[in-house]
């Protein structure tokens, strides 16, 4: 037992749209996707915090769209869970 992971692993993908038309406007759509592991990690001491292992999943999408020269809309969706909590959803205009 360390106080760093022996084994930390990623993988993530991401795939993104060409340009499209959308509302009369032109758009453009992507989603990211992956995950993280991270192995148990705790102190060299007997009896110290031993912290478990766990997978990090994270995916995010988005649509982007102009409406006018100058300013340029984004709506993002995002979520990420562990092994260990519950899924979350958040939205955020940009």
């Amino acid at each position: 037992m360390t106080t760093i992971p022996d084994n930390v692993a990623s993988l993530y993908g991401t795939y993104t749209t060409d340009a499209f038309r959308f509302a009369d406007t032109d758009a453009q759509a992507g989603a990211t996707l992956g995950a993280t592991y991270v192995s148990e990690t705790g102190g060299i001491f007997p009896d110290d915090i031993v912290l478990p292992s766990y997978t990090l999943a994270n995916g995010a999408a988005f649509l982007s769209w102009v409406t006018s020269p100058s300013l340029r809309m984004s709506t993002i969706f995002s979520t990420n869970a562990t092994s260990r909590h519950r899924l979350r959803f958040t939205r955020k205009w940009l």
